[in-house]
């Protein structure tokens, strides 16, 4: 599950499937109380892993105190992960440190710092001894996939994907009328699949892991109201990939 508690960044990558800059397309930045009722959501859920993202989420203020807000009250998760362009990182050092020296239960606090020459306009320090530090992962592979939405749909990149990224989610919880929202949320952590779905900065709720998608309810909704709002949603903005796909996988989804 993907917690966004911005919807803004200043790098302004090629690749952002959100198309994100530091103008918003729902809400600048997730307040205290929808965080709060985000929380009471997360562990009504229980997710395996928590990814804290945005936009960047470091460009929110109040970063060192929503993690720590985190840490004390989300009761079931395993870890939970802050996935950044790594500048925050690089400025605040002595903060991050600080942070991760907490990591003495359940959940544990890493930092996902994620760069590619090829779709990155600013490069960090790559040979700086924070990312020496237990707790910070930096990611120099280059990204495997691209998924066509937002800028990278604009500029032309993405890999031929056979399905939308909502898909998976809609078609397990519509192969199994047994199955709710949160089956399906495990099923996709038993193949090792945590960004789905998003809490948006608003408390809205994405399949997808674009903040462009189509809404399919909210962190107020009931499990119920969430499974059948799921079993019925359908989004014309990747129906053009699911398009493509056989008709034995095209029966497990909604098309508009």
């Amino acid at each position: 599950m993907v917690l966004k508690i911005t919807d803004i960044c200043n790098m302004g990558c090629t690749h952002c499937l959100s198309d994100c800059t530091m103008t918003s397309h729902i809400k600048d930045l997730m307040d205290e109380d929808t965080l709060w009722h985000s929380i009471d959501f997360i562990n009504k859920i229980k997710p395996f892993l928590l990814i804290v993202s945005g936009g960047e989420p470091c460009l929110h203020p109040d970063i060192t105190k929503y993690i720590e807000i985190l840490r004390n009250n989300i009761k079931y998760t395993f870890a939970i992960t802050i996935v950044t362009n790594g500048e925050w990182v690089l400025q605040n050092k002595d903060t991050v440190k600080d942070i991760l020296s907490k990591n003495k239960s359940n959940p544990y606090i890493s930092w996902q710092i994620t760069t590619d020459k090829r779709y990155y306009p600013r490069q960090i320090d790559r040979t700086d001894d924070i990312w020496n530090v237990d707790g910070v992962i930096l990611c120099e592979e280059p990204i495997q996939k691209v998924y066509p939405l937002g800028r990278a749909l604009k500029n032309n990149l993405g890999e031929d994907y056979k399905c939308s990224q909502c898909y998976n989610f809609r078609s397990i919880v519509n192969q199994n009328s047994s199955y709710d929202f949160i089956d399906a949320i495990k099923e996709l952590e038993s193949i090792q699949k945590f960004c789905h779905p998003c809490i948006n900065t608003d408390g809205s709720l994405t399949l997808g892991e674009s903040s462009l998608c189509k809404t399919v309810g909210t962190i107020y909704d009931s499990i119920y109201d969430l499974t059948e709002k799921t079993r019925k949603f359908s989004c014309k903005q990747c129906q053009w990939i699911n398009e493509q796909l056989p008709d034995i996988y095209k029966q497990y989804i909604v098309f508009e």
